[in-house]
């Protein structure tokens, strides 16, 4: 026809179209009917889709009748151009095809949701980790997967609402709906039978419990994306982790073995820092069989943290470098230094870890990322060039503030560097941000309850992001905890109740609230104020010899490949003198 159709908008039947006319014409004697069948399947695909990406999606709640606060647009990604060969892609090296990423979302439980990582992504997070996923539990159960697993097939372009269970609705509109994902139809039905089962129930088809708050959407563009496991047993945690790849149709970048988690519940299951700690032979085990079990696209990975006993730590990194994973995360704190026993970030051991990881590896650029002391923004570059990782992960940091990857405009600037208002209009902005994000896209509710799971996301997220300013207003703490907050639009009047009293504040009143103070932050509530965050020198020097925080980037490259060949040629006059011995 000379027409041309770009392949960025078409959806699987477009390129179903593309594959009949390909097939067509390879025939000697090319079907005539079966390329137009195909034609029309590409030019129906690429109307439909950009149709879809043109429309403006507003998200409005029914109970509330209230439009999003802020112009929230959603970016509908161009699906891969399939004359691109995906094999060719393959072929680079795993962090390359993250597209060599400097910041990370950490995989936090019932936190890094669809919504969270989204407005992260915004903000200049180039990479983002699923919340953990106990491999066990999703094997056993559809409900399990669906409650947990927030990456969706982009080739089907929008998310399928069907699936969406009964607590994303509730978020919105703060009914009491209670079924499991894709049950909302089986519920209506169950309730208009139970309301006129006796012949004289008032049924009513209209009613707000029994209508989906939630519409059809695009699926956004989040950048890559990691899923995290949690497991002891290689077969279960290899069989759900090529589950996922198939189930989300290969929009996983890759899949992280969590071998860094201190809570109690770790220990029960045997799996996060408790099993490597205990058996890290077993952690070895479990990485392989997934680099055995995975396609090659898609990379393995491990977050660590520091053993107990540093003098381990140059067997752990060997251990997880033998295992063939692609990438290993390292948190400088062990076990015991969590929550109100924190203590600074080890920016040295984790020095360290880079260096062995990429000697015993024979790869100067083996992707080691830097998690731990990442207060503000500046301390992206300052972590990176004295651990010399090639990337920094933050948890609590982004909690607080998700611009924190921030680079450019009024956002880029440290907490310390802003004005108490600008602080607080950050942030306000922040959560309503947030707000909108998570009426579009309600999260998954995790195992936080069938009907009120996804909204104790969306108010866990909210506390955090306001917790110096709920800490002053305890009236509004208590109201966003209150059961009778029960739903986003419940949330927003909190919002703009906190607004109306800042917004009455002059220059002198903002410098002497407490908010505006170091320590009132939520990354300071367990440490005090005038506490360094990261640590260097002193514990842990001495074993990062040359490699230390004084040396620029090029010089630490210098010494690396230095080091790298004088044991390349260590091992070649140790395989020599053994082919002679056997000789």
């Amino acid at each position: 026809s000379g027409c041309t159709i770009p392949s960025s908008t078409m959806g699987s039947n477009g390129r179903s179209g593309i594959i009949r006319i390909a097939r067509a014409r390879a025939n000697k004697r090319p079907n005539r009917r079966a390329i137009m069948t195909g034609l029309a399947a590409m030019l129906s695909a690429s109307t439909r889709r950009q149709r879809l990406v043109a429309s403006s999606f507003t998200a409005v709640s029914r109970r509330r009748h209230r439009p999003l606060a802020t112009s929230c647009t959603i970016t509908c990604p161009a699906l891969p151009d399939q004359s691109t060969h995906q094999e060719d892609l393959s072929l680079l090296p795993y962090f390359e095809r993250l597209g060599n990423p400097r910041t990370v979302l950490a995989p936090m439980v019932s936190q890094s949701d669809l919504p969270f990582r989204l407005l992260c992504h915004k903000y200049g997070a180039q990479l983002s980790y699923t919340q953990m996923i106990h491999a066990t539990n999703y094997m056993k159960s559809n409900e399990f997967r669906s409650n947990h697993l927030d990456v969706y097939p982009r080739s089907s372009f929008e998310i399928d609402v069907s699936v969406l269970s009964g607590a994303q609705m509730n978020a919105l509109d703060g009914m009491s709906r209670k079924f499991g994902p894709g049950g909302f139809e089986r519920y209506r039905a169950d309730v208009l039978a139970e309301r006129g089962g006796d012949g004289g129930g008032d049924v009513n088809e209209n009613d707000p419990s029994l209508i989906n708050p939630i519409r059809p959407v695009c699926y956004p563009d989040e950048g890559p994306v990691v899923v995290q496991l949690a497991g002891h047993d290689p077969t279960v945690v290899a069989d759900a982790a090529l589950d996922i790849v198939d189930r989300t149709d290969g929009n996983v970048a890759g899949i992280d073995l969590n071998c860094g988690c201190p809570q109690a519940i770790a220990r029960k299951g045997r799996y996060g820092a408790f099993l490597m700690e205990d058996d890290p032979r077993l952690v070895g085990d479990v990485l392989s069989r997934l680099r055995q079990t995975l396609p090659h696209n898609v990379g393995v990975s491990a977050k660590i943290r520091l053993p107990i006993d540093e003098t381990m730590l140059q067997d752990r990194i060997q251990r997880l470098v033998e295992s063939g994973v692609d990438l290993i995360t390292v948190h400088g704190r062990n076990l015991k230094e969590n929550k109100t026993k924190v203590r600074e970030a080890n920016w040295d051991a984790i020095a360290l870890a880079t260096r062995i990881a990429r000697e015993h590896s024979g790869n100067e650029d083996f992707p080691v990322v830097a998690n731990g002391g990442i207060e503000y923004g500046s301390d992206v570059d300052k972590c990176l060039q004295h651990t010399g990782a090639s990337a920094v992960m933050s948890s609590e940091s982004l909690l607080e503030n998700p611009a924190l990857f921030a680079t450019s405009g009024l956002y880029a600037q440290d907490d310390v560097d802003m004005t108490p208002e600008q602080l607080f209009h950050r942030q306000i902005d922040l959560a309503e941000e947030y707000l909108d994000l998570a009426t579009i896209y309600p999260p998954v509710p995790g195992s936080l309850g069938k009907m009120g799971g996804s909204f104790n996301v969306v108010r866990s997220h909210v506390f955090k992001i306001l917790y110096r300013y709920l800490e002053e207003h305890h009236d509004l703490r208590n109201k966003l905890a209150d059961g009778a907050t029960l739903c986003i639009p419940d949330v927003r009047e909190i919002l703009v109740e906190l607004r109306g009293r800042y917004g009455q504040f002059t220059g002198s009143e903002w410098t002497e609230c407490k908010s505006s103070k170091v320590g009132s932050s939520w990354y300071r509530r367990h440490r005090d104020a005038a506490q360094r965050v990261h640590r260097r020198g002193g514990e842990g020097a001495n074993s990062v010899g040359s490699l230390d925080g004084t040396a620029s980037v090029e010089d630490k490259k210098r010494i690396m490949k230095e080091r790298i060949r004088k044991l390349k040629e260590q091992r070649e006059r140790k395989e020599q003198q053994e082919e002679r011995v056997a000789a």
